[in-house]
């Protein structure tokens, strides 16, 4: 520090964000060498580099703001599970697989930045405002060493369609009522904590394929893997809704993945080709707004169209920004926050408005245990995160859970129903559309 005054900012961020308190008794300062008879005392300060500088060239130079607060893990959904010794050194945590591959060999950080589930948490609540999840993206893109059959899920999503069919006949023996609870292999592991819905016969790209509704303005509908493969009624449902307030909406055939996987899975060649190939699909036909109901389709597709002057926004989003809300709502629902949703207070304010009566959750933004790939690379983990958000669910008294990510309602869906649960899981979209 600079000069004395500079504790103050320490002292502001440091004990709150760590354990609440206004003061702790661990804040050390040292102002110089103590008074001595005969003369001034000496003081020996030695500086440990053991990384740091390279760390401080690096691409992930940012980390070095961290203050050693830890509120990164008071809120890490995966911390709260397995706890500080697995990571098996001083730094926990996200942030502490960050520093773990600059102090120590990479080879130490290389399984630790794979519990990473992104949900992001720890940006919300870092006094340094680090972007952890967003670094640790990076490193593992460099140091990741994903199995084969990874690196293939996560190739094989720049085009689908064969590995879809393929997953049809698999899953045909297990296939109950539209969902899966057992299988061969690692599938009943997937379906220990939750059912797994089963891939559709007949995709969005084939049911909305020659969607298109003439007004203004024009919006093109982007639906997403889960939306195109396994949920093609909730997109059905977000156009019609659309269509019906006199939107020009319309889908783009040929439409694929948004590269979200791909970058999660530490494949961002990949990932990146996929996002081009998405936005120069879109950007083709001209549209005022692309309409998504996937907040992580909208993230991405944001990033990719960022300077163009084609606004990207989550169907909530949209309509609250143009004063459209529904009426007619009836009953007690509460709200499960995406970890990626941009606007969580819009879905809150057209349920509000509809005239449902919201009951808020203890952490409605806690992740539900999904996290794209992570409930398959992790179950155990995952199922025991979905096992909280389903209880904090249940303590509301709520007739149903709203979701407005395809993901979340995957995992909260197949949860309920593996518990037998009478509390029901909807998409926004499809409520919208049984209000209307």
């Amino acid at each position: 520090m600079r000069d004395f005054e500079d504790v103050e900012y320490i002292l502001a961020a440091l004990p709150p964000s760590a354990t609440g308190q206004i003061i702790t008794s661990y804040v050390s300062v040292i102002t110089g060498p103590t008074p001595r008879a005969g003369g001034p005392g000496e003081l020996h300060i030695v500086l440990l580099d053991n990384g740091r500088q390279d760390l401080a060239s690096s691409d992930q130079a940012e980390a070095m703001q961290c203050i050693r607060c830890a509120a990164c893990l008071n809120v890490c959904p995966v911390y709260r599970r397995v706890g500080g010794h697995v990571f098996g050194h001083v730094y926990s945590g996200g942030i502490g697989a960050i520093l773990t591959a600059f102090f120590w060999p990479e080879e130490r950080a290389k399984e630790l930045q794979e519990l990473c589930s992104g949900c992001g948490r720890c940006t919300e609540v870092c006094p340094a405002g680090i972007d952890i999840p967003g670094l640790i993206l990076d490193l593992r893109a460099r140091i990741g060493r994903k199995p084969p059959l990874w690196r293939l899920a996560a190739r094989a999503l720049r085009n689908p369609r064969p590995y879809v069919s393929l997953v049809r006949l698999l899953q045909a023996p297990w296939a109950r009522d539209g969902f899966l609870d057992g299988g061969p292999g690692p599938v009943a592991q997937w379906t220990r904590s939750r059912s797994l819905p089963t891939v559709v016969r007949k995709g969005l790209d084939r049911r909305a394929g020659g969607f298109s509704v003439s007004g203004r303005p024009r919006v093109a509908f982007y639906g997403g893997c889960l939306v195109e493969h396994v949920y093609p009624e909730v997109g059905e449902a977000a156009m019609k809704y659309l269509a019906r307030r006199g939107h020009g909406v319309f889908y783009v055939a040929g439409q694929g993945c948004c590269g979200a996987p791909a970058r999660h899975l530490g494949v961002p060649h990949d990932a990146e080709a996929m996002l081009r190939q998405q936005v120069d699909l879109l950007a083709r036909e001209e549209p005022d707004f692309v309409v998504t109901v996937c907040p992580t389709c909208a993230k991405y597709l944001r990033e990719g169209l960022r300077g163009s002057t084609v606004s990207v926004m989550d169907l909530s989003s949209f309509l609250v920004q143009r004063g459209e809300f529904p009426d007619g709502g009836r009953g007690r629902v509460t709200y499960h926050e995406s970890c990626h949703s941009s606007d969580g207070e819009a879905t809150r304010e057209l349920l509000e408005r509809a005239g449902f009566t919201l009951l808020e959750m203890r952490e409605p933004g806690a992740c539900c245990g999904f996290a794209g790939a992570y409930s398959f690379q992790f179950p155990e983990i995952s199922g025991e995160i979905l096992a909280d958000k389903l209880a904090d669910i249940a303590s509301t008294g709520a007739e149903a859970v709203v979701v407005d990510c395809p993901g979340c309602l995957l995992n909260l869906r197949g949860g309920l129903r593996k518990k037998g649960s009478s509390v029901r899981a909807v998409h926004l979209a499809e409520l919208l559309l049984e209000l209307d």
